[in-house]
């Protein structure tokens, strides 16, 4: 692996094996389903829907719709770490955006209350609603079956998304320029070794 400490400006240039990649979770899209499922609801019951619930309908299918389309945007710009020597550079969109010491990176901490609790309020949800999908009454409404496979699947989505950011990744914190705080870039717990190697 080329240990140059200078980065070209276009990644391109860098060889892929010498990339890092941003990866992601579901989380926008399975908030998606969730606002989605919240639209199916409040369509179908049986009573006339009031302004300020027709209002709710509309606010909701909209956010889940631009959730969407920042789910599918994101994914098409994924910034890139790359590791030389004692210093690292981050790329977006294809070119340099800046370099750092490596001693400037850190890996954002977590609870494990906030990864196990999320996992199993999710994980339960999803297994509520798929039994009562499977076994409720033949006569239940078609809209209130729909409803409870949308939210079946909406939990599960949240629930995969939980388990694949927070037990196969891990959130390294990038300074910002000038100091101003940091941001996170999140990647596969297997490339930590890449980023964190001890400089030669």
């Amino acid at each position: 692996m080329n240990d140059s400490t200078s980065f070209p400006q276009d990644l391109a240039q860098v060889p892929e094996a010498e990339r890092i990649q941003e990866t992601f979770g579901w989380a926008p899209a399975a908030w998606a389903l969730v606002l989605f499922t919240f639209t199916i609801l409040l369509a179908f019951q049986p009573a006339k829907l009031s302004t300020g619930e027709r209002i709710s309908l509309f606010s909701a299918l909209l956010s889940g719709l631009l959730l969407c389309f920042y789910e599918v945007w994101r994914r098409r710009q994924p910034r890139v770490l790359v590791r030389r020597g004692p210093s690292l550079a981050l790329y977006l969109r294809g070119e340099l955006v800046r370099e750092m010491g490596i001693a400037a990176i850190g890996i954002s901490p977590r609870h494990r209350a906030w990864t196990w609790g999320p996992i199993l309020v999710t994980a339960l949800g999803a297994l509520v609603s798929g039994i009562f999908l499977m076994y409720g009454d033949a006569a239940t409404a078609g809209a209130q079956r729909l409803t409870a496979a949308m939210a079946a699947l909406s939990f599960a989505a949240l629930c995969a998304s939980i388990v694949r950011t927070h037990l196969f990744c891990e959130a390294t914190l990038i300074p910002n320029d000038g100091g101003g705080g940091l941001q996170q870039v999140l990647v596969l717990k297997r490339d930590l070794p890449r980023i964190f190697r001890p400089t030669p």
